[in-house]
């Protein structure tokens, strides 16, 4: 059972830059980005890359299609991988086990958290933007 506890940062790890992969993907493709296959594919295989697609990511070009709902899920899914991995790894002591049970118990807060953030928002944060 512990080992199975143990694996559970290792597979959510793996979600969460799959999730983070696609919402780069389908964000670069409404912005009708060349390689936005690419710029998906590095943010999945090194998920703090999403930073710096945030940050130039106005220069590729403005939004052609609003955001789907596909993207706006892939987007909460992304953001409650980020918060319970972080949350357990702050909270919890440094033994392994403990943070596999850790991570299991934020998993929904964070989904909770990134629902209220794609669905409400960030939203609001682009119209007053």
């Amino acid at each position: 059972m512990a080992s199975v506890i143990m694996a559970v940062p290792v597979a959510i790890t793996l979600l969460t830059g799959v999730a983070i992969g696609a919402w780069t993907y389908l964000d670069a493709k409404a912005r009708t980005a060349v390689y936005a296959r690419i710029i998906a594919g590095i943010v999945a295989v090194f998920v703090p890359a999403v930073l710096a697609y945030l940050y130039y990511r106005d220069r590729i070009g403005p939004r052609v299609h609003d955001p789907s709902p596909v993207q706006h899920a892939t987007g909460a899914l992304g953001f409650a991988g980020l918060v319970s991995l972080v949350g357990a790894t702050m909270l919890s002591p440094p033994d392994p086990v403990a943070t596999g049970y850790y991570t299991l118990m934020l998993i929904p807060i964070g989904v909770t958290l990134g629902t209220v953030w794609t669905f409400r928002v960030a939203p609001r944060l682009w119209t007053v933007a």
